[in-house]
């Protein structure tokens, strides 16, 4: 059952009092008299490795002083725990200390794990989790090569061993609760439960990771072993979901205060050891700050600039309520003597939020890339190609741009890649405009690729569907009015991107992430717009779950710190993470490009935009939307009218136009701010504004034209080159495959011809791209092109004389990207089409996976 109170667990509250007992005469050996034995918490930073063996240190010269018994509460997060975990193997170890110190460093001292017992303890997971995540593969793979051990015991089996050791509270965080910024983050595992610290809801260790309804056990979970572990009055956020995701502490704080800083633990000395990498004072500080939004007793911190530069050993911080917190830092003037300055200068990992200037892959993709590479290598062995594990192919698949087509001709290609067994030699899936539309539709589902044909089912009866209501698009226009950056990608995401995918999708790629660990790794491409037009810097930009930035310089920043506002590389100004909403119309925007806008406005037929909305005023009446008022609707058609009549006027003609009919379109009469807001993007054509994240930086590696101004525009990547390529030619993927389905309007073959070209002008290896002339107008399905020292590629336009027969000019024409949201028989039939080009190239495409596999 689930115990919701705030008090302590009764077995608690009976070993602390046990504890105390030991306590008190440690006191008294130190001839410290008291009347009230103090509760006194001993506190490990995270810090990897320098965590575990400095904790480890830390706690030797407290044994030899006497003071060890003085601890009632020893709590970790991160590497910390790595030290924890080795202690409470062990019977009673504060009694034998040297002894089990000896043995920890012998076997960290000693050969790694097997990869052989690493693979085999990773099956278990596999096998015996309900909810196998990547903290399984960073457990198996990652933790046992530093802790050198797979310590398959429980918690719950540790503590029955000990009776005269500190309290042991492992801390981590809730994810949800950290990217809500609401609910209670603080998650404590100690020996008889686990629960929110704060809040004071538990359940016993031994179940937790169980499945529970309304606080009573539906489905029991073994409890996880110590390898896992290591790596009303509830808030409503708290209650929504059925699963959990829970990580490193480090992520919000580096250390664990709120294991032991809850009123009923009644702490009065925290010793904080800590061995963390960004600054001597980050955690402390910290901590004294959220405990202030909290309004829970904590003393005030207060450091000098000279101690900041040069860091004491002992730091002591008192306050009326609070507990006495003592710092002490890891390293520090008085340890390193005049090292001090060369140790804190080593290179360091970028702070949350801070930019990252390297080409290298970040870290999280990296230990998804080598999970997902095992993935490929187990397809492979079914589909009976050889390679051995260390030498699996990197094959990308590309969706070009193409409005509504594009998005469908990507979901009918997927389906039949699945049937045929081949969409899990996938590592990449990469895509620019109409092509990122499917993939966020895709992304929405938890392990898609393992339930393709229901997945689809889903997305091609929604598209089939009534569409977003008015009232629903106005209200989601308000909300971006709100934004500091708005611009006409705002409205183009509401008024139009709604249309098509017939959806308001208002997760963030961050959270859509944390579902999933058996799909290719996604990436969305976009481009500077600025640099596209002046011809300088690097105009390719990619957005993953885990970084935003330029692929060709490796600039980058966290994803869920994109559009936030930055100076000199640290984050300025925290703005929420955009939503799917809106990065498929930045992926999208086709208008953004100022003459390619105005030449598709000409192009638009005013009679065919009518019959649109005369559909959309007979789904209202029938489907279930909140229909449109008569004054929307001739609002609505006057814009149109306008916007055609002005395709060739100045753009601030087109604001003076739909100045008295934009308040109504946008569901009555604007704020002045907002009414400017509009107009401006309108007259100066703003796309994708957003706050750039590498402005004053200094450094050389970059170009200078990515450096100076405080904004930059983010455009649709086709209107520069309409297929992703450059998001995969990063050199640090190492793509040995490209797989090309080209979606887009016009000449089937101007994207890998133009990816070509500008590969030889950058100097990036690419293959020669040769077609003969004839088939321009009647491409076949399936090309290959391959060069010495580059990825082949492979080359798939979607209409050609194989699925079309001899008219694939008609078909391209009668699905052009100006067209409306497609029917479901136009929806089924371009699924139909480019499921063909699958279907009939299979063994093509298994000639050339078994090509690049045997020359790794």
């Amino acid at each position: 059952m689930v115990r919701i109170k705030p008090s302590q667990n009764g077995r608690i509250q009976e070993f602390a009092a046990s504890r105390r007992n030991i306590v008190l005469q440690a006191l008294k050996k130190l001839q410290i008299q008291c009347s009230q034995v103090p509760n006194i918490a001993l506190l490990g930073s995270g810090g990897g490795q320098r965590a575990m063996v400095g904790l480890l240190g830390s706690l030797v010269e407290l044994d030899k002083a006497g003071l060890l018994d003085c601890i009632l509460y020893l709590s970790g997060v991160s590497g910390s725990t790595w030290c924890m975990a080795s202690l409470y193997k062990e019977p009673d170890w504060s009694t034998k200390l040297e002894t089990v110190k000896d043995q920890i460093v012998k076997r960290l001292s000693g050969p790694r794990v097997s990869w052989g017992d690493a693979l085999a303890k990773l099956k278990k997971y596999y096998n015996g989790n309900n909810f196998f995540s990547l903290t399984d593969f960073w457990a198996a793979m990652v933790v046992t090569s530093y802790v050198k051990e797979i310590d398959e015991h429980t918690l719950t089996e540790h503590w029955k061993q000990q009776n005269k050791d500190p309290f042991p509270i492992y801390t981590v965080i809730d994810k949800q609760c950290k990217h809500g910024n609401d609910g209670d983050p603080w998650f404590e595992i100690n020996p008889h439960e686990a629960g929110y610290s704060l809040t004071g809801a538990f359940v016993e260790t031994c179940n937790f990771g169980s499945q529970f309804h309304e606080g009573s056990k539906k489905n029991h979970q073994g409890e996880f072993d110590m390898l896992y572990l290591q790596d009303g009055a509830v808030p409503a956020t708290l209650l929504k979901s059925e699963t959990r995701d829970y990580i490193d502490a480090g992520l919000l704080l580096n250390s664990p205060y709120f294991s032991v800083l809850s009123e009923e633990r009644n702490t009065d000395l925290i010793i904080s050891l800590d061995f963390s990498q960004d600054g001597s004072f980050v955690t402390v500080e910290n901590a004294a700050e959220m405990c202030r939004e909290r309004n829970i007793p904590f003393p005030e911190v207060n450091i000098t600039s000279e101690d900041r530069e040069k860091p004491k050993d002992f730091y002591v911080f008192k306050g009326q309520k609070g507990p006495t917190v003592i710092h002490i830092p890891l390293f520090n003037v008085v340890n390193c003597g005049g090292k001090f300055t060369e140790i804190m200068s080593a290179p360091k990992p970028p702070k949350r939020g801070e930019v990252r200037i390297k080409p290298l892959l970040n870290q999280s993709e990296q230990e998804f890339v080598t999970s997902r590479r095992n993935t490929v290598f187990q397809t492979l062995k079914k589909l009976q190609i050889q390679c051995s594990q260390d030498k699996v192919p990197n094959i990308a698949l590309l969706g070009s741009g193409g409005g509504q087509r594009a998005m469908v001709g990507l979901l009918g290609s997927l389906v039949e890649l699945h049937k045929a067994g081949l969409l899990d030699c996938i590592l990449y899936l990469s895509g620019v405009s109409g092509s990122t539309w499917c993939m966020a539709s895709l992304y929405q589902e938890p392990d898609w690729s393992t339930k393709l044909e229901a997945v689809k089912a889903k997305i091609v009866e929604r598209l089939s569907g009534p569409g977003v209501s008015w009232t629903d698009k106005l209200a989601k226009l308000k909300k971006y009015y709100m934004k500091d950056s708005f611009s006409l990608t705002d409205l183009w995401a509401v008024l139009f991107v709604t249309s098509y995918v017939k959806e308001i999708d208002e997760q963030t790629l961050t959270d859509q992430w944390d579902q999933h660990s058996k799909d290719p790794y996604p990436i969305y491409a976009v481009i500077d717009k600025q640099c596209k037009r002046r011809e300088e810097g690097d105009p390719w930009l990619e957005i993953s779950p885990h970084e935003a930035g330029y692929s060709l310089t490796g600039a980058f920043v966290e994803t869920s710190s994109f559009g936030s506002q930055f100076d000199n590389g640290s984050k300025k100004k925290h703005q929420p993470e955009m939503d799917m909403l809106y990065l498929q119309a930045m992926c999208s925007s086709a208008l953004a490009d100022g003459e390619a806008t105005w030449k598709w406005v000409k192009a638009i037929s005013v009679p065919e935009l009518k019959t649109a909305l005369a559909k959309t005023e007979k789904e209202d009446q029938t489907g279930g939307n909140t229909s449109r008022t008569t004054q929307q609707s001739a609002v609505e058609d006057e814009c149109y009218q306008e916007l055609a009549s002005l395709a060739n006027a100045d753009p601030s003609a087109f604001a003076e136009a739909t100045k008295s009919m934009l308040p109504d379109l946008s569901g009555g009469q604007q704020t002045a701010d907002n009414r400017k807001k509009t107009f401006r993007c309108i007259t100066q054509r703003i796309w994708g504004r957003n706050y750039n994240f590498l402005h004053n930086m200094t450094d050389e590696s970059v170009p200078a034209a990515l450096l100076q101004k405080e904004m930059r525009d983010y455009i649709d990547a086709g209107l520069l080159i309409n297929s992703p390529y450059f998001s995969v030619l990063r050199k640090e993927r190492n793509i040995d495959l490209i797989i090309a389905l080209d979606f887009s309007d016009g000449d089937p073959f101007t994207t890998v011809r133009e990816t070509a070209k500008t590969c030889k002008k950058l100097k990036i290896p690419f293959p020669e791209v040769d077609v003969p002339s004839k088939e321009g107008n009647k491409p076949k399905d399936f090309y290959v092109f391959k060069g010495q020292n580059a990825p082949t590629v492979i080359h798939m336009p979607l209409f050609n004389v194989v699925n079309c027969g001899d008219k694939p000019g008609d078909w391209r024409k009668k699905y052009g990207i100006l067209k409306g949201p497609y029917t479901a028989e136009m929806t089924t039939e371009v699924m139909e089409v480019a499921g063909k080009n699958i279907s009939n190239n299979i063994e093509k495409l298994l000639e050339q996976i078994r090509a690049v596999a045997a020359a790794k």
